[in-house]
C-alpha cells in the first residue's frame, strides 16, 4: 500500500512538472519575424530596393534573451539583432545587397528558436537625392500659383468693397434706429 502511495505521488509530481513545462515550450512556437524598409521616420511596408537598410524585427523570444541573428542571401552579411529599446523584441538592421528583383527568404534566430519569412526586393536604385517639384504644384481653382489677372484682380476688389460698403451701411442703420 504504501509503495503505490508513493508511486502515486511520483507521478502526480512528474505530471504537475511537465504541465509546468509545457506553456513555456509552447510560448515559444509562435516565434516571428518581419522585414520592412527602414527610413527617416520609422520602418514602412514594401519592397526594398538595393542599398536599402532593412528593419528586422523577431519576436517572441524567450525571456532573457538579448541578441540574435538574421540571415538571407539578400543581405550584405549576418544581421545582429539586439533587444529593441522601445518593445520586447529583438531588432537589426542589415543592408541589402547588389541582388536580383525577387523573392528573398530570411531566417532569424534567437536562443534555439527561428523564424522565416520572405520579402521583396525590387529593382532600381535606392535614389540618393530627394524629387523636387518642378514649378508650381497644381492644386486647383483658387491657387495663386497660377497667376492671376487683372480682370480678377478687379473683380476681386469690387467684392471686398462691396461687402465693405453694405456692413458699413447696415451698421449706420443699426445705430440710427430706423
Amino acid at each position: 500500500m504504501r509503495t503505490s502511495r508513493i508511486g502515486l505521488c511520483v507521478l502526480a509530481s512528474g505530471a504537475f512538472a511537465l504541465g509546468a513545462l509545457a506553456p513555456a515550450a509552447h510560448a515559444q512556437s509562435n516565434v516571428s519575424v518581419t522585414v520592412m524598409k527602414e527610413t527617416n521616420n520609422g520602418p514602412v511596408a514594401g519592397p526594398l530596393m538595393p542599398g536599402d537598410q532593412a528593419d528586422v524585427v523577431l519576436s517572441n523570444c524567450a525571456s532573457g534573451v538579448t541578441s540574435g541573428t538574421a540571415t538571407s542571401s539578400a543581405f550584405t552579411a549576418t544581421a545582429t539583432l539586439q533587444a529593441s529599446a522601445d518593445r520586447p523584441t529583438l531588432q537589426g538592421f542589415p543592408t541589402i545587397a547588389n541582388v536580383a528583383a525577387g523573392t528573398y527568404t530570411v531566417t532569424a534566430s534567437c536562443g534555439s528558436f527561428s523564424a522565416t519569412t520572405t520579402f521583396v526586393v525590387a529593382t532600381g536604385t535606392t535614389p540618393t537625392t530627394p524629387a523636387t517639384p518642378v514649378g508650381p504644384v497644381r492644386t486647383g481653382v483658387g491657387s495663386t500659383s497660377q497667376g492671376i489677372d487683372s480682370t480678377e484682380t478687379g473683380a476681386g476688389a469690387a467684392l471686398v468693397a462691396l461687402a465693405g460698403g453694405g456692413a458699413f451701411a447696415l451698421r449706420r442703420k443699426l445705430r440710427s434706429g430706423r
